[in-house]
Parts: structure tokens; sequence; C-alpha cells
């Protein structure tokens, strides 16, 4: 019989204590920009991959606790209660969390409740009829519907929403230390030791046409690293918060190479697009390739980001799966070697890049976790279970003689009955990562590529062709940027004055502060952008912030609250009234076009 919806008069209690702290772990990993994000109906990626994992954890807990029933008193638990249970261990938990307000009760609420229970009868009906009766947890042979999980972060997105003002006030960011910055620099400035070399090994003898070129890959190196370093930071910081400092900084040291060699390939890709233009003189027919020259390349681009980020965000998460396992069965993590962790990171990589046979390749990591069958699941659960479980019992069990599986040869590990609990915990674990890495690849991976080439194409201004410099100064683009800044400084200090006035201040109130903290604010998010300040702009963005905050006094206010939103939409105003369309660069007009 289903132990979800067989009816009793007195329904057990099912044990859901461990949803608390990881809803309270969860609202500790959203800032203010993700939480303003939240508000607007809009979570970012980073949001949307943390709610699927929560949600999976929550669906593991309510499975486990409707099976410790189910096998150990023997009784089966209505759907009802499931039900019950769910709804008031979300809602008692939110407002735990929040100290001070009673449970919200939303549509949102009740379908997002609806479709754990869904989820929670299934798995289940599975784990049921392949169960031997013992105490063990058994395999897994069904993989759960991907549109369901999708559903219940859509869900859980709009129940925060609500709760959004009120939760805001109670958690603030929680930002690593700088360590990553500072891994980033050492292996940056180790590379800038590496002399160039050509094919043949020996030093290269640049042209001046190979200096600009070099001089460009650099400049775009850079800046494409500076993108993905902050998207990467803010997509994977929040699962990393429970790493020991050791294992940090191997996972930033590794990671700051893959960033050096996705840059240095995606600035390459660029300026191969930018940099060797068809001659003028060229008599060769135009191709359809040649016609929209961009198209290929962004793909490739995308691809690249891609296929970075699924292999950096699965790195995370199976790093965590051990720090989390050896925290829940008080394993000593103190002694972990820096080269023990460096071993687990290759095997990871070797395992994620493997596809049938001996082939890697960087694609493989996206295909794996595209199209998953409840076969493929089985088997990439069982490999990595078994990798992570040497590695945490740091030794390597005697292999049994290998048993026929369909296109495989995995290997099964002898696993002591002491390790049997353990070993049951780390597939769970490996099963929901899986399942998160599917949700990622198929709704967010896409999307989340093409903002991050956006992002590079609205950057690029930043990797032109040097200038040559005159006698008299820096250069022409260096003098440009010197005036833009006193531009935008002028434009801040004039709508500042006008705020200030406007809103009718006392004298003792001071406005430097305030701007100050805009200057550095709209400088940072324009200082590459190619803009003209006109003579009333500050005015019709007055005008624009008086209508959104009501009045001048209102604006001032925020400004004094620093507010993140009225930064954020005096930046947006200013880009949208007094940029212009970039017209240095031919690749990516071209580029551009393939996103519409």
């Amino acid at each position: 019989m289903d132990p979800t919806t067989a009816t009793s008069a007195n329904s057990p209690e099912l044990r859901l204590d461990g949803v608390r702290p990881l809803i309270r772990s969860f609202l500790k990993g959203l800032t203010e920009e993700r939480w303003r994000l939240i508000r607007q109906g809009t979570p970012d990626d980073a949001t949307q991959v943390m709610l699927a994992d929560l949600l999976r954890k929550i669906v593991d807990i309510v499975v486990k606790a409707v099976m410790a029933v189910a096998i150990n008193i023997n009784v089966s638990v209505p759907e009802e209660c499931v039900q019950s249970s769910v709804t008031n261990t979300l809602t008692d938990s939110f407002s735990e969390s929040l100290a001070s307000i009673e449970g919200v009760q939303s549509v949102s609420t009740e379908e997002l409740t609806r479709l754990i229970v869904e989820e929670v009868t299934e798995s289940v009906t599975t784990e049921s009829s392949i169960s031997d009766g013992s105490s063990k947890e058994p395999v897994r042979k069904r993989f759960p519907p991907i549109q369901r999980l999708e559903s219940m972060v859509k869900h859980a997105s709009t129940m925060l929403k609500a709760f959004s003002e009120k939760l805001e006030n109670v958690y603030r960011p929680q930002r690593r230390k700088s360590r990553s910055q500072l891994a980033s620099k050492e292996d940056h400035s180790e590379l800038e030791d590496i002399e160039l070399l050509d094919k043949n090994g020996h030093p290269s003898e640049a042209t001046p046409r190979d200096s600009s070129e070099d001089s460009y890959v650099t400049s775009a190196t850079q800046m494409v690293k500076e993108v993905i370093v902050k998207e990467m930071e803010e997509i994977t910081e929040p699962f990393l918060h429970e790493v020991p400092d050791t294992d940090y900084e191997v996972l930033q040291t590794e990671s700051s190479k893959d960033i050096e060699a996705v840059a240095g390939d995606i600035a390459q890709t660029i300026a191969e697009e930018v940099i060797s233009p068809k001659k003028p003189d060229s008599t060769e027919p135009e191709s359809p390739e040649t016609k929209q020259p961009g198209k290929l390349s962004i793909k490739i681009i995308r691809s690249k980001i891609k296929n970075f980020f699924t292999k950096r965000i699965a790195k995370v998460l199976i790093h965590r799966i051990v720090v989390e396992v050896k925290g829940e069965h008080h394993l000593d993590s103190s002694a972990e070697r820096r080269e023990s962790t460096e071993s687990l990171l290759a095997d990871v990589e070797s395992l994620l890049l493997k596809e049938d046979g001996d082939r890697y390749h960087e694609d493989y990591v996206v295909k794996k976790f595209k199209k998953i069958s409840p076969g493929k699941a089985h088997v990439f659960t069982q490999d990595l279970s078994d990798l992570l479980y040497r590695h945490i019992t740091d030794k390597m069990p005697q292999a049994l003689p290998a048993k026929k599986r369909k296109k495989t040869s995995c290997r099964i590990v002898i696993v002591p009955e002491l390790h049997a609990n353990m070993y049951a915990d780390i597939n769970n674990k490996v099963y929901s990562f899986l399942v998160v890495m599917n949700y990622w690849v198929n709704f967010l991976a896409l999307s989340h590529s093409k903002r991050v080439a956006h992002t590079l194409m609205d950057l690029n201004a930043t990797a032109q062709l040097p200038a040559k410099k005159t006698a008299l100064g820096d250069g022409p683009v260096q003098d440009v940027q010197k005036k833009n800044k006193l531009s935008v400084n002028a434009f801040v200090a004039r709508l500042t004055k006008m705020i200030f006035t406007k809103a009718k201040v006392d004298g003792f109130m001071k406005p430097e502060p305030i701007l100050q903290h805009l200057f550095k604010k709209t400088w940072a998010e324009v200082e590459y952008l190619d803009f003209v300040i006109t003579e009333n702009s500050d005015e019709i963005i007055f005008r624009d912030l008086c209508k959104r905050w009501g009045s001048a006094k209102g604006v001032l206010i925020a400004l004094q609250l620093e507010d993140p939103d009225i930064g954020n939409y005096i930046v947006s105003c200013f880009k949208n009234y007094v940029t212009k369309p970039k017209r240095n660069a031919r690749f990516f007009p071209f580029v551009r076009k393939s996103f519409t």
C-alpha cells in the first residue's frame, strides 16, 4: 500500500525538523539586490538555483520522514497528513525566521505544497516498490519530471515576493572575505611572468600588427575575466559558506585557472572578428557566412560560457556534498590535505567531461545534464557516489567483480555495514544534485549565457585597439575618459543640488555624502559607455525621480537611506537619456541581431 495514500484515524507525526535550518540558511544567502529582484518578480539565476536546491532538499526530508514512519512503525501516512505537515512547516519556518510576523497563506504557498506532495508521493511509491523492507535507503530508479521543479521554483519565488519587504529587514548579505580576489590576482601575476612563445617554443617576435592584436586580446581577456568572476561569485558563493578555508582556496585557485583559459578563448574569438576584417581590395566573392560574421562567433561564445558555468556550478555543488556528509556524520575534516582536495576536483572533472568510452570534451558536461533517463541517472549517481565515498573515507576499497550494466563499466565499492547509512546519504545527495543540474541546464543556462554575452558586448569598448600616444598626453582614449568623468561629476552635482533645493532642506544637512555615493555608483556603471550629457538631462531625470518617489523630499529620503532602488533607477535613466549607440566595433552590431 502506498504510505502516503492510506487513511488512519490517528495520523502519524512527520518529523520535518530539518526544513527550518535549510530555510534559514537559504534566506541568509539572499543579498539586498536579490531581494530587490524578487520584489520585482524577476529573481536572478542564482536565486533560482538556490531555490531549486532548497526545494529538492525539502522533498528529500519529507520522503525520508514518510519512509521512516512506514518502516519503523509500519503505519501508512495519509496524503492529507503530508499536505498539512508540509504547509505548516513551510509557513512556520518562514514565520520563525522573520521572528515577528504570522504565517502567510497564499495561492502560491498552496500550489507549492501541492507540487511537493505530488513529488513526495511518487518518490515514496517508487521507493516502496523496490525496497526490500530493511532500514537501508533504497536506490532510486525514477527521475522526476523537471517541469514540476520549474513550477515549484516559480511558486516559491512568488511566495517570497509576498514576504520580501519584511524579510529584507531581517537578513543582510553575507559576503565571503576577499580571498577569491587575492587568489585571482596571484594566479594572474604568475601568468604575466610567462613569456609569450611561438608555435616552435621560442620567444615570439611580434610584428606591429601582432602587437596590436596581442594588446587587444590582453585587454579583452581582462574585461571578460572581470565579468565572469562577478557572475560566478554571484551564483556559487551562496553554496560555499560552510566550505573549510583550505578547500575554498583550492576551489578558487582552480577556478582562476579555468577563468583565465575561457576568458582568453572568448577574447581570441572576438579578436578574430574585430581585428581581421576582410581586405577592401579582396576579389573573393562574399559567402553567406561573411555577410553575417558575428552569428557563428556568438554561438561559440555562448557555448563556452554555458559549458564553463555548468562545470563550475557542478563542481561547487559536488564539493558541498562532501562538506555536508562530513558534518552530518561527524567526520573530522580538519586534517584535509590540499592535495586530497585537488585530487577530488580532478576526478570530478574527469567524470563530468567523460562520455561513452574514453572520450573527453567540454561540451559533454552540458549534454550529460540535458537529457537524463532513469538508467543514466542511476549510473551517474552510482559513479559519483563511489567517487565521493572513496574520497570521504580516504581509502580505495577492494572492488567487487564487475557487474554487467548497460553501457557502463562502473565498479561497485565495498561499503562496510558501519558506513551503510553514510553511503546511502551520499547517494541521495548526488541524486538531488543531478536533479538541480538538470534544472539549470534546461531552464537557466541558455538565458544566462545570453545575458553574460550581452554584458560582454556592452563592455566591448574597453577592449579597443590602442590609440597612438602623443607627446602632449596619455592619448585620445584617456583624454575622453577624463572628460567623461568630469561630465558625470558635474551632472551628479547639478542633480544633487536640484534635489536639495526643491526639497527645501535646512542648512544642517550636507549634500557631499550623497553626491559622493551617487557619483561613485553612476561612474562605475557608465565609465566605459559612449555618452553625451545634454544641458537639461539632470532636469529630465529629476522629474522622473519625483514621479516615482512622490516628491523631491521623497527622493532625498531615499538617497539618504542609500536605497539601492533609487541608485539603480538614476543609472538606468542616465543610460536611457544620454548614452549613444556603439559604433566602434563591427563585430557586435552583427552578433546583437542573433539575440533578437
